[in-house]
């Protein structure tokens, strides 16, 4: 995941092309598209460079250098000087994922005295949220600072310091949909410069202008001489984004209303988890949930285990980009396909895809609860002065997909995706596969276009890098002891883990 970094561009070796890409990303801090590649660091800056073909008239050839780790919210800051004033110019400072959340600057050749500012959820394409900063001068004669700041409930963007927009998470919720547009995701952080005239839809070169004046040896450079990027999430997160956990348990006992659990959670709502409850101690069921949405006709028991509180039993969660599948005893019991989870009333996939935490906890699920809780989790728990309610988990493993110095390889598709020489390319280098029709492309249309179901396949390749098996030996016990059963008002204990190196952090809560 994430690591800050303060690059001055000093090491040359530090940018590969992807093909080339030994998976260092301690070395090789960024990588450029293939094939045709005009990216370089040169006299201490970045310079992305856009090049005309061997016909003038064909759209010209640009670049496209990604860093090779993932950004989770922070703060992101270079210093650049823009392509150049030629209109039809395009240089760009994207942060985007694969889920079409996008956060960015992009300069135009055609007015080089501002920086457009820009975001979008879901790869729904509103360019109407399209702001320009205040007049800068001439952003291709120098050096300015531009910085995005990625909170969880804003985002901002600062030019030499100076705030020049604030899009609030609060202001982006969508009754119609139930959710806050508002990009949340890990997402890859990009920079390019590309020909947005040449061969591109009326509406992009409207925005970008038209045409740009080739000559053989012409080049225009995007030059950066300075990242800076402080990770919200700096490598040493107790989060885990995707990927297998696994634990020995015994779940807590046979009484009626004893719950426990093996859940990861985030502070959206998103949830996979493991429950037992006391009243049959027999199977263990399965649930998900989606953005707070809480559906138990999803929750699924387990095949017949015997008795899952009196013996050691290995349960997984195996939470893949496509798909989420639980296991008991090494033996596959449940998957839920992501493709299957789509919504066309609310135009997303009801799917876990959050950075969560994990956490494990024993808790009463009966007395003073809500009835459907009682009735779920059987009741009354029958407590004596000394009672003492034990779920043990003997170990824990857990396999990251991004594992610290994991790194998200970009699709090939073909040349660089600012070269125009694939005709089911990105148009504009944003990943938003633009159309011939000018109401789709980049324009001041005041319409918004809804992103149609995607392939459920339609994932970039993921480089998983130095994924080890991280494991905590046991036993870890949780309680639930009571002093007093007339007086109990119970919510258990809890134990949250997660991977740093390896970090196992306890927190106890009781209440009585």
């Amino acid at each position: 995941m994430c690591k800050s970094i303060n690059d001055n561009f000093s090491d040359p070796k530090s940018l590969v092309v992807a093909r080339e890409f030994s998976g260092d990303v301690n070395k090789e801090v960024w990588y450029s598209s293939e094939l045709v590649n005009y990216a370089k660091i040169s006299g201490g800056n970045l310079v992305l460079g856009l090049k005309p073909q061997e016909d003038l008239s064909a759209t010209g050839q640009g670049s496209t250098v990604y860093f090779s780790r993932w950004v989770d919210h922070g703060k992101i800051t270079i210093s650049a000087k823009s392509g150049c004033k030629s209109p039809g110019v395009v240089s760009s400072f994207i942060v985007r994922n694969e889920f079409g959340d996008e956060i960015d600057f992009e300069w135009v050749g055609k007015d080089t005295s501002n920086v457009q500012t820009n975001y979008y959820y879901n790869n729904e394409l509103d360019y109407t949220k399209m702001v320009p900063s205040p007049n800068l001068g001439d952003t291709t004669s120098k050096f300015i600072d531009y910085t995005i700041d990625w909170q969880l409930d804003s985002i901002s963007w600062y030019v030499a310091g100076n705030l020049v927009r604030t899009v609030r998470r609060s202001d982006t919720w969508s009754v119609a949909e139930n959710v806050f547009k508002f990009p949340d995701r890990p997402a890859q952080l990009s920079f390019s410069i590309w020909d947005g005239s040449n061969g591109r839809p009326e509406g992009t070169r409207n925005w970008a202008g038209y045409p740009i004046s080739y000559r053989p040896n012409t080049e225009y450079d995007f030059n950066i001489a300075n990242v800076q990027i402080k990770c919200m999430y700096n490598g040493n997160d107790t989060w885990v984004d995707h990927g297998k956990i696994t634990i020995s348990a015994k779940s807590g006992c046979k009484s009626p209303g004893v719950v426990s659990s093996f859940i990861v959670r985030n502070e959206f709502g998103d949830e996979i988890d493991f429950e037992w409850v006391g009243k049959d101690t027999s199977n263990v069921q399965t649930n998900y949930y989606y953005n707070n949405e809480l559906d138990y006709t999803k929750m699924v028991p387990s095949p017949n285990l015997g008795d899952t509180t009196s013996k050691f039993i290995d349960y997984t969660i195996d939470w893949q980009l496509d798909s989420i599948s639980w296991y008991v005893a090494g033996n596959l019991v449940r998957t839920v396909r992501r493709s299957d989870t789509w919504s066309v009333a609310e135009n997303v996939f009801k799917f876990p895809d959050r950075p969560a935490q994990l956490s494990f906890s024993i808790w009463d699920g009966s007395n003073g609860r809500p009835e459907g809780t009682r009735n779920w989790a059987g009741y009354p728990i029958s407590y004596r002065p000394n009672t003492e309610y034990d779920f043990n988990i003997a170990n824990v493993q857990i396999k990251c997909m991004y594992n610290g110095n994991d790194t998200y390889v970009i699709p090939r598709r073909s040349s660089n995706d600012d070269s125009g020489s694939d005709s089911n390319a990105d148009d504009d280098n944003d990943n938003d596969n633009d159309t011939d029709d000018a109401t789709s492309s980049k324009s001041t249309s005041s319409s918004t276009s809804k992103a149609t179901k995607p392939s459920s396949t339609s994932f970039p390749e993921r480089n998983n890098i130095g994924i080890n098996s991280n494991e905590q030996n046991g036993p870890v016990t949780l309680v639930s002891p009571v002093s007093s059963a007339s007086k109990l008002t119970h919510k258990g204990n809890y134990i949250s883990a997660g991977y740093v190196g390896l970090l196992l952090a306890v927190s106890f809560v009781l209440i009585v």
